[in-house]
């Protein structure tokens, strides 16, 4: 009678996994052994992180979990998924709360990152992307200055990095301040070489302070088409610096970096000084 009763309070133990693989957007079933005691307490755990506000369902030795990315557990799943290409292996637990995971046989359990025709999609959409722009500068006037070739590129950044995220974890509100702050700034000096390269009167407020005593009648506009020089060099070497920084944050943590304020105010600097020194010549 004690041996039975002390067989039948014997702690829960994961013992395998039924899917052969796991994703987010799947199901993942455990095989479990013991008591597990309430199915509405158990929680999940992956590579010793606890994942909560999961939808669970207990059956017969068996627990099974919505795997799913929400607002209590994205920065847990970001950890886990990021920094990987298609797929690789966890360990799989479960335990009553948070804290004390049950004891667990399942260490190598795959877990698919990306779907390939995911992946294969959205490489297939940012060659077009970047082939189109170069294209575009080559045949038309529509990318003709360093200002327009900016923007182009931190759209095509933003865009890719959102559908990868989405790819990923399925979540669909990760554009942060510092995405949007990256397309003003580079609207923002695409816009002011625009007026530049017309001729226009440009009031200091508009774009920089530098300009504030242009004028279309005693001025005559230069060629910014093919800026040369320090400030060209200043404003292209921080783009890519900060396009590969937001890139590789993207795939590393899956989510957008966010700036700082100095970062992004080198960049408006750059886009500053780019603006003041293709501003036109006086006679």
């Amino acid at each position: 009678m004690l041996f039975a009763i002390s067989l039948h309070a014997a702690p829960a133990r994961v013992l395998s996994v039924v899917e052969p693989d796991a994703a987010i957007g799947q199901t993942l079933t455990l095989r479990v052994d013991g008591d597990t005691g309430a199915c509405k307490s158990l929680v999940l755990f992956i590579q010793r992180s606890p994942i909560q506000a999961l939808t669970k369902r207990c059956g017969s030795g068996t627990v099974a979990f919505d795997l799913a990315v929400n607002d209590k557990n994205a920065e847990k799943w970001h950890r886990i998924l990021g920094g990987h290409l298609f797929t690789r292996t966890v360990t799989v637990g479960l335990g009553p709360n948070d804290q004390m995971p049950f004891v667990s046989s399942v260490t190598d359990q795959p877990f698919r990152i990306i779907k390939p025709w995911h992946a294969v999609l959205i490489t297939i959409i940012t060659i077009v992307l970047l082939v189109g722009m170069v294209l575009v500068r080559r045949l038309t006037s529509a990318l003709d200055s360093l200002a327009r070739m900016q923007v182009a590129l931190w759209i095509v950044v933003i865009a890719v990095s959102y559908a990868y995220i989405w790819s990923v974890t399925g979540e669909t509100s990760t554009i942060n301040a510092t995405a949007l702050a990256l397309l003003a700034i580079g609207a923002g000096t695409a816009a002011g070489a625009a007026i530049l390269k017309g001729g226009t009167t440009v009031d200091a407020k508009g774009v920089v302070q530098t300009l504030a005593n242009a004028s279309a009648n005693d001025v005559s506009p230069i060629e910014i088409s093919g800026p040369t020089g320090l400030h060209a060099l200043m404003i292209a070497s921080w783009t890519v610096v900060l396009a590969i920084v937001f890139i590789a944050t993207v795939f590393r943590f899956l989510q957008m970096p966010d700036f700082s304020g100095p970062v992004l105010g080198i960049l408006g600097i750059s886009a500053g000084t780019y603006l003041a020194f293709s501003m036109p010549q006086r006679h």
